[in-house]
């Protein structure tokens, strides 16, 4: 039987190096979302978006809590994900009892599964324990219309709830380890091959967002786009990263051959960066920006950009660049005339 690794976090797993997940195999991930109606998980933006940037599969979820509504609860969910485009479907994670009876669980667990479905147009998947099953959820027909994510620990056979006569995804150890991650994570198996993953989620072959490049030597990693930012490690020479933003106070981009443009000249910012799948782009963030064809004020005009024009970016230059290569990590470029990386 074929599998596919993947992995579910939260703010327990800290900060992760989704490139370091993503090299290891991993193939999809679920990012804890929402607390049933009462908060939003601190991390969920930074591990989606780190997910995503590196080419994993990504969904999220919410924990359901049966002693609040079912409406609050689903309401805060899609609120989270508004932007957010899940490949695999959502999914409501159903082990609490908080004290209420089966009856007021079943009930809870219906509505809620009701609800997602009607939300995001897709049936939700449900993530359950048989212990938790068995014992808090009345037995029902309806339940096997929805794929089950099943946490199935310590044996080499899936332990399942009466309602479902097979599993979706399979979460076979709750203190795993993977690269990228310094403490325990849950490791899961999808039950297929990754064609079937792909179908499943409706989607492609997903790419790494953003600007592949690699390292001429060994550089310090800091919290921000500059010297004055903490040296929190080292990026070793040859390694390969994807480059999510750049930023800086002096940096030229090449959008096309013999055209550059000021994204930021003399501290004052005039473009953005956005990711996309084919490398990073370029967004005028001013009312217009001048296009030359070199990457100085001394070069010679050769057009103009309006604001919210988008170009490719193909090069870069400039005397303090900086770029993103996970969440609050940043590496230097190029600066004072030096150039640190090459794009590949």
């Amino acid at each position: 039987m074929a599998t596919i690794p993947g992995i579910d976090v939260s703010r327990y797993q800290g900060v992760v190096n989704w490139r370091a997940v993503a090299d290891a195999g991993f193939k999809f991930a679920v990012v804890r979302a929402t607390l049933w109606d009462a908060k939003l998980d601190e991390t969920f933006e930074t591990n989606w978006n780190g997910a995503r940037a590196n080419g994993l599969l990504v969904s999220a979820y919410n924990v359901i809590k049966p002693d609040v509504p079912a409406a609050a609860q689903i309401d805060l969910f899609a609120q989270a994900l508004i932007g957010h485009k899940c490949d695999l479907p959502p999914v409501l994670d159903i082990e609490r009892d908080d004290k209420q009876t089966p009856q007021q669980i079943t009930q809870c667990v219906r509505e809620s599964l009701r609800l997602s479905e009607q939300r995001f147009g897709r049936k939700p998947i449900v993530y359950t324990a048989k212990w938790f099953w068995n014992k808090f959820v009345l037995p029902s027909s309806e339940w096997a219309q929805y794929d089950l994510w099943v946490a199935s620990y310590g044996a080499a056979e899936v332990s399942l709830p009466d309602a479902w006569p097979t599993w979706k995804i399979w979460q076979y150890t709750g203190n795993g380890h993977a690269p990228g991650i310094a403490g325990e994570v849950d490791l899961n198996w999808f039950n297929g091959s990754y064609d079937d993953l792909l179908k499943y989620c409706r989607a492609e072959i997903p790419q790494p967002i953003g600007q592949r490049a690699k390292a001429k030597s060994t550089l310090n990693i800091r919290n921000g786009a500059g010297l004055n930012y903490q040296d929190i490690g080292d990026l070793p020479s040859g390694a390969e990263v994807t480059i999510g933003k750049i930023d800086g106070t002096d940096v030229w981009v090449q959008i096309d051959a013999n055209k550059w443009i000021a994204l930021a000249y003399k501290g004052e910012r005039n473009a953005r960066t956005e990711s996309s799948s084919s490398g990073l782009l370029i967004r005028v963030t001013t009312d217009s920006l001048n296009v030359r064809s070199g990457p100085s004020v001394d070069q010679p005009l050769a057009g103009q950009l309006q604001k919210d024009a988008v170009a490719p970016l193909k090069a870069v230059d400039g005397k303090d660049v900086w770029g993103e290569i996970e969440p609050g990590k940043w590496i230097a470029i190029a600066f004072r005339g030096d150039r640190f990386v090459d794009f590949v």
